[in-house]
């Protein structure tokens, strides 16, 4: 009787938080769904597709992916800062050994040396802090309490977490020279 964009709507404001009265409601408006009750919305969202899911399955899985994918970007990242300065940290170790110092003074090298390795020590001690990663979970969690941005992100989540797929790949291809 209902079509599938009509559905499709129906599974995106369920995974935006609307109750099935909600969803029904806001879809009255719509040709076609004058006559839709909570009870059709809710034999829906019960009713598996042919991968065995209901909806809560599906914005379970669909959540956990976009966090996944949003998370592993993040770790990449931050993991390639510590490896970074402590590249940097053994250099500036190297030449305060060696003596065939760059810096202007033995002074200037050992105080940026302490100024990385504390620098570094706020990037790897995530007790004393709000680490990137729950950074990018506030943004994310706030992103989907507002209905608007929620919608869009979940009309384009399979093409959005494609696209930052993509993209990471080729980062790293471009980090790693290839």
């Amino acid at each position: 009787m209902y079509d599938a964009m009509t559905i499709s709507q129906a599974f995106m404001l369920y995974c935006q938080g609307h109750s099935f009265r909600k969803i029904a409601e806001m879809l009255k408006s719509h040709p076609g769904c004058e006559t839709l009750t909570h009870g059709t919305v809710k034999g829906w969202a019960e009713k598996k597709d042919e991968t065995g899911l209901t909806w809560e399955d599906r914005r379970r899985d669909y959540t956990a992916l976009m966090r996944a994918g949003e998370k592993q970007a993040v770790v990449r990242t931050q993991e390639q800062v510590i490896e970074e300065t402590s590249s940097i940290l053994n250099e500036i170790i190297d030449e305060i050994r060696s003596g065939d110092l760059e810096f202007k003074t033995k002074d200037a090298a050992v105080y940026a040396l302490k100024a990385l390795s504390e620098w570094q020590q706020k990037i790897v001690d995530k007790g004393k802090r709000v680490t990137v990663e729950e950074q990018m979970d506030i943004l994310f969690e706030v992103m989907y309490e507002i209905t608007e941005v929620s919608q869009v992100l979940l009309k384009h989540q399979e093409a959005i977490l494609r696209k930052f797929q993509e993209r990471t790949a080729e980062r790293l291809r471009e980090k790693n020279g290839r």
